[in-house]
């Protein structure tokens, strides 16, 4: 699987579920594992369950998200809050230069 095909990936019932372009994975790997593997300038934390592909956000609200290729509402914990608007400009700066 490629990481580009990762939309994000939730943590529920002690397993991570990876929801990607081509179906769902689910691992038995932590998410705080899984960030470590990641690449850091396009995915980051948004809460304690979530972390998310930067390139596949469509609207970023106060305190929850939207993703293309997804109907799932992802919360955003304050927490991470400053992180993702940070990760995100940055993203957005180099895909502009």
């Amino acid at each position: 699987m490629k990481c580009s095909s990762i939309i994000y990936i939730e943590n529920k019932e002690r397993k991570s579920w990876i929801y990607t372009t081509n179906g769902i994975y689910k691992t038995n790997k932590l998410i705080s594992e899984l960030i470590k593997k990641l690449d850091e300038k396009i995915f980051v934390r948004v809460y304690k369950s979530f972390i998310i592909n930067l390139k596949y956000v469509h609207i970023i609200g106060d305190n929850e998200l939207s993703l293309y290729n997804s109907d799932e509402k992802i919360p955003i914990s304050r927490t991470y809050k400053k992180e993702l608007i940070d990760k995100y400009i940055n993203l957005k700066e180099g895909e502009i230069v």
